[in-house]
């Protein structure tokens, strides 16, 4: 079974309605949140998922990629927690940050290198039965969303060490 096309068509309103607007948010907010991997992340994953959906390519991986995001409760929270007097220094705020490290390596790092994983591993088993029976232009779109997907995962990969310098900073405070 093709993994790259085995998923019917999926509107991509709920997914835009979430990240076009954080996108938004993060460009008119950028002296406070301005962060270039912040853009590119944005810009990536609201590129492969229109890119997908619309080609039908992929959409098993981007649907399973929408986890990535449980760790966002957290880096959210993060940011109030930080804001705030009363909590920036507490129990609360230490114990937000060991869980926004936990959700982000079990998401992000772990559970996207073993999606990266699966789909090169299905491309290798796939690839030279079904790749050259698809149109150009589903080859093209198969090679940029794997392409996509691995700057993702990098992309992830970088915030993860950032992550990780962050919540040693916070444990180091007195």
């Amino acid at each position: 079974m093709n993994l790259f096309l085995c998923l019917p068509f999926i509107h991509p309103l709920p997914f835009v309605w979430c990240s076009f607007p954080d996108l938004c948010l993060c460009l008119y907010y950028r002296q406070a949140l301005f962060n270039t991997l912040t853009i590119l992340h944005h810009v990536l994953i609201i590129t492969a998922f229109l890119l997908g959906v619309y080609s039908r390519v992929g959409t098993y991986y981007m649907s399973s990629m929408l986890l990535n995001e449980i760790s966002t409760l957290f880096l959210n929270l993060n940011y109030f927690l930080a804001a705030s007097k009363s909590y920036h220094n507490g129990a609360v705020y230490k114990i937000n940050a060991v869980l926004l490290l936990l959700t982000f390596f079990l998401a992000r790092v772990v559970f996207n290198l073993c999606s990266l994983s699966h789909l090169f591993s299905t491309w290798s088993e796939l690839a030279h039965v079904y790749f050259f029976r698809l149109t150009l232009r589903l080859q093209l779109t198969a090679v940029l969303l794997s392409s996509l997907a691995t700057a993702h995962v990098l992309l992830n990969l970088a915030w993860f060490v950032a992550v990780c310098n962050a919540v040693r900073r916070k444990f180091s405070r007195p």
